[in-house]
């Protein structure tokens, strides 16, 4: 059977997030926890425990949150851009990078991946820097959000440029992601279709649980996510009976 690795991203970030990833942690529908060091709700006891059960590694947050090394906080991908592009702050990333990893590895958890918010180390400039550091650090998987066709990319330009770029730094490791495209919107119905453009294939899902609340939704309004609906799909049985019908365990990667 193909391997379905199932990664949960936002591990920190806000506590109904970790609330809603440890349910599919217990469910057996999640095998791998993303975690931001500098998220608001980081509790490094509740990820040793999950280090215990499933893969976890660092999800490098360089947007949407402060900064570990410095009061820098960029909103998203289109504002980190600018400041990317001005000589001499490729040290000043390096140094974000790297304290984003010592944090996990000082709370006593090894990371066995690194992945990103909004998927920013695949930037040019980014990409060099996460490599290396990725590399120094033994961590085993940087993840390359390539879609297994074209078709299931997310189809703004941005999402066209994410596509291209993970098709150049893609490698015969690299485990083709769904999920993507419509992240924290997906139901099962998209998550079966996506699933089965990769039939065969060992893939991963980057999914988005969470407990749905009014409090999350206030603190990322921008996000319009339908946590709710993610989460239910990833627990339903109509998913679940999907993954092995189409030839699939939810497993870690081999």
């Amino acid at each position: 059977m193909a391997i379905l690795y199932v990664n949960a991203d936002d591990f920190g970030l806000h506590a109904d997030i970790d609330r809603g990833i440890i349910a599919c942690v217990n469910a057996g529908r999640v095998t791998g926890v993303s975690v931001a060091a500098n998220g608001q709700s980081i509790d490094w006891a509740a990820v040793r425990e999950l280090a215990k059960r499933v893969r976890v590694g660092v999800h490098m947050t360089l947007v949407g949150e402060p900064w570990l090394t410095r009061a820098r906080c960029f909103t998203s991908w289109s504002t980190l851009v600018p400041w990317l592009l001005w000589p001499g702050h490729a040290a000043a990333l390096e140094l974000e990078v790297r304290a984003q990893v010592d944090a996990m590895l000082q709370a006593g958890v090894t990371p066995t991946h690194l992945d990103s918010h909004q998927h920013v180390h695949m930037m040019p400039t980014v990409w060099p820097v996460v490599s290396r550091v990725a590399k120094e650090y033994s961590i085993a998987r940087v993840r390359v959000p390539v879609t297994p066709n074209r078709s299931i990319a997310k189809q703004s330009i941005a999402g066209r440029v994410l596509q291209r770029l993970s098709e150049r730094r893609r490698t015969a490791a690299s485990l083709a992601c769904i999920g993507i495209a419509h992240a924290g919107h997906n139901t099962a119905a998209r998550l079966i279709a996506e699933l089965e453009t990769a039939r065969g294939a060992d893939v991963e899902l980057v999914a988005h649980p969470a407990i749905d609340t009014a409090e999350l939704q206030a603190r990322y309004p921008a996000w319009k996510f339908d946590w709710r609906t993610e989460q239910a799909a990833l627990l339903s049985d109509e998913w679940g009976e999907a993954v092995s019908r189409l030839g699939y365990r939810i497993a870690v990667p081999r």
